[in-house]
């Protein structure tokens, strides 16, 4: 599947997470870097995996951006 609008849930869930509020809240983060998904899969801590290539989803800063 192929996001390409910034109104998408998964895109608004992507950003609502960059928020530590949020984060707790739905009790879910964002892992970056091969490293750190090697890890979180190790642990069996993975729900759901999104894959960037190229671009940043649309509408969402990324972390070395901010």
């Amino acid at each position: 599947m192929v996001i390409t609008s910034a109104e998408n849930e998964k895109v608004k869930k992507f950003k609502k997470l960059q928020k530590k509020k949020y984060r707790d809240e739905y009790n879910q983060y964002i892992v970056e870097g091969h490293h750190l998904i090697l890890e979180a899969f190790k642990r069996g801590a993975i729900e759901e995996l999104i894959v960037m290539e190229g671009k940043d989803l649309p509408g969402v800063v990324a972390a070395d951006d901010k």
